[in-house]
């Protein structure tokens, strides 16, 4: 859903990285679950995060459009 794919690019984000690596604590470098539930997720509304998504898919047909030929 459109969602998912919005929150799958937000964790790939500089915004996301530094607020888990604010986080991370003890030997093994992880943060526990209370912790991340805490973390702050920006979220557009979701008229836009759709018209988002769309743009994106239509980049990445571009994208292997242009790779296959």
């Amino acid at each position: 859903t459109s969602l998912l794919f919005f929150l799958f690019l937000f964790i790939q984000s500089s915004q996301f990285l530094e607020q888990f690596a604010s986080l991370q604590n003890g030997p093994r470098k992880g943060a526990g679950v209370s912790q991340v539930k805490g973390l702050s997720i920006p979220m557009l509304p979701l008229a836009k995060q759709k018209a988002l998504v769309r743009r994106i898919d239509d980049f990445l047909s571009l994208i292997q459009t242009l790779s296959v030929n």
